[in-house]
């Protein structure tokens, strides 16, 4: 998506060519997250659709090459109300600015959310299927 239509939950800016991006796109009505690394992108997508007005879960996790938890070398998934509903797989390492952004609720101050962020939780480990699933 393009930041114009997007609304942005979390945004992790390294460089043009290396970010992350958790949002709910208005064209599709779905969360979506991206991997942007080394400069290829691939984004995966919920199969539930938000409803307003109502509070909901998203987790998403992406692994490095230390291969967490038995998974592979940059895989990627998208929990909505603790649910498994998309998972992919990022085409290459992503490569850290010395200086980078971490945003919620907005891209650089551009593609505001349209909601409430009720509670943040970030780790540096990745989460099993197990943790991703248990209520917070």
């Amino acid at each position: 998506g393009t930041l114009a239509q997007d609304r942005t939950i979390a945004y992790a800016y390294h460089d043009a060519s290396n970010f992350a991006h958790l949002y709910y796109d208005n064209a599709s009505t779905k969360i979506k997250f991206l991997i942007r690394a080394g400069g290829s992108s691939v984004t995966i997508t919920s199969t539930s659709t938000p409803v307003s007005g109502t509070f909901f879960q998203v987790g998403v996790f992406w692994t490095g090459t230390n291969l967490e938890n038995g998974l592979p070398a940059y895989s990627m998934a998208l929990y909505f109300n603790r649910a498994l509903e998309a998972s992919g797989t990022a085409s290459a390492a992503m490569t850290e600015a010395a200086s980078s952004n971490l945003d919620f609720g907005s891209a650089a101050g551009s593609s505001q959310l349209r909601g409430v962020i009720r509670k943040i939780h970030s780790f540096q480990d990745v989460f099993t299927h197990t943790e991703m699933t248990r209520p917070i």
